[in-house]
């Protein structure tokens, strides 16, 4: 039986990765932001939200597409600041062929890492890159938009 790493990392890491720098994490938020992943209308869907920011004005419509418990397509359309248009692309990279029910866990650790800068031990992928981005209360509701609209969506 072989022993488990003392280190707690995994293999092959010898130490935690860095934290991304600020420069770091803004060039991913705008590289999310301009890959509009997800960016559309489909013509069917399941379940759609629209939901706006009181606040900033931003404005989100998602679309969620379910087939036996499984999110295979999601959509969104919308304006807004960089950091809700870019959280829109990770949400539609990062859930997109998600169990329902993994969406509803994901989106709890999403909200998390947004508003209290945890980050969970299972991957956010590209989402990761808004966390802790709350400490900016403007900037945490932007980030949260789009996955608030699709846990509506999902449940309509």
């Amino acid at each position: 039986m072989a022993l488990p790493d003392p280190t707690g990392f995994p293999p092959g890491m010898d130490a935690a990765p860095e934290p991304l720098s600020d420069a770091m994490r803004q060039q991913l938020i705008e590289d999310l932001d301009r890959s509009r992943i997800g960016f559309g209308i489909a013509a069917a869907s399941t379940g759609e939200a629209f939901l706006r920011s009181a606040t900033c004005g931003d404005e989100v419509r998602v679309q969620v597409s379910v087939e036996d418990g499984i999110l295979v397509a999601l959509n969104w359309q919308g304006h807004g600041c960089t950091v809700s248009t870019a959280s829109a692309s990770a949400l539609c990279e990062v859930a997109t062929g998600m169990p329902v029910a993994e969406f509803h866990r994901q989106f709890e650790r999403f909200s998390d890492s947004v508003w209290n800068g945890v980050l969970p031990d299972d991957d956010l992928g590209d989402a990761a890159v808004f966390a802790g981005i709350g400490r900016l209360p403007l900037r945490g509701g932007c980030a949260t938009l789009a996955w608030r609209a699709a846990a509506e969506a999902v449940a309509a």
